[in-house]
């Protein structure tokens, strides 16, 4: 992944030699429970982390709202030496952080998904301006015909 790709106008990054002065590239690594254990094995922190996310999961499977997940997710994981001490020390704030952070991410895909609408909805009537104009293009043309035929059988 690169940093640059997270711009849309990267003219101001370029130099004059036409590259980037700059460019930060990053390998990106799936940490969901049960994905590169490798890693999660080098990282005990890590490891929980990914169980945490997971129980937030589970509980939300089997029909628990967010927040309710989530302060589930946190007695479990105290209760079970998953991330006991940070989550005893900061419990209430991972709860207000996660529930803030997917009502955002939520906030966000419906205001994507409503944008999305808008386009869909304007060009359709750009659609349907055309073809109302194609229409009455026909119309004319077929008037034209008509005209046209009439004066055929008159003059035979």
């Amino acid at each position: 992944m690169r940093l640059s790709n997270a711009f849309l106008d990267t003219k101001g990054l370029v130099a004059e030699t036409d590259r980037l002065s700059l460019e930060l590239v990053v390998q990106v690594y799936n940490i969901n429970h049960g994905q590169n254990q490798e890693i999660q094995e080098k990282c005990e922190i890590l490891n929980e982390y990914s169980l945490f996310i997971e129980k937030i999961r589970e509980y939300e499977k089997t029909g628990l709202e967010l927040a309710e997940s989530i302060i589930n997710a946190v007695k479990y994981c105290i209760k079970n030496n998953i991330l006991k001490e940070f989550l005893r020390e900061h419990g209430s704030e991972v709860i207000d952080l996660m529930v803030q952070e997917y009502t955002t991410e939520d906030f966000i895909e419906a205001i994507r998904e409503e944008a999305l609408e808008e386009g869909r909805e304007k060009e359709r009537k750009e659609w349907q301006g055309v073809v109302a104009y194609k229409d009455a293009e026909i119309a004319d043309k077929d008037a034209e015909i008509a005209r046209l035929r009439e004066q055929l059988a008159n003059s035979c």
